[in-house]
């Protein structure tokens, strides 16, 4: 579910399959902003309101080019995703984890790869979600691990979960 879809009067469903928003200016955008002599700087999160790997992202390369930015100012960042798709930046990630600049948080609600289809059918697996946290934390990232959301009596295998991530 999309709730930025629903802020905008679409669908949090189909419509956040369909509709694709994205603010193609946004590393501009962003660069802008941390030049201003009034921004304090603090952790910035890429990808809290929706994960930033999803299929058009491949063509958009906006993901990359945040990342890229953050590197090259040296700001502090960190991303959220149960995709692998973070593998693609995990050479720009490592530099910036290695000097204490990035994390990533894997999302990964349970370890029922049936049960995760019905949500997100087109979710990475729950295999594929824990092998990309192990290669994020063998290249030196610090990784989370998110279980949320926990549905009481459908997913609560998150001490599982938490013992598959180690």
């Amino acid at each position: 579910m999309q709730p930025t879809h629903s802020h905008l009067n679409l669908s949090p469903g189909l419509d956040s399959e369909t509709q694709i928003i994205a603010k193609r200016n946004l590393v501009e955008v962003l660069r802008k902003a941390l030049a201003q002599r009034s921004y304090l700087p603090g952790l910035l999160n890429i990808g809290s309101a929706t994960d930033r790997y999803q299929p058009a992202g491949r063509e958009l390369r906006l993901t990359r080019g945040l990342i890229e930015l953050m590197g090259e100012v040296r700001h502090p960042c960190s991303l959220v995703t149960k995709s692998g798709g973070v593998e693609r930046d995990l050479e720009l990630i490592a530099p910036m984890a290695a000097q204490k600049l990035a994390a990533v948080h894997g999302t990964v609600t349970t370890l029922d790869a049936g049960l995760e289809r019905k949500p997100e059918p087109r979710a990475a697996a729950p295999y594929r979600r824990l092998r990309t946290i192990e290669r994020l934390a063998q290249a030196g990232v610090p990784v989370g691990v998110s279980v949320a959301p926990q549905i009481r009596f459908v997913n609560n295998d998150w001490k599982k979960v938490l013992e598959a991530t180690g």
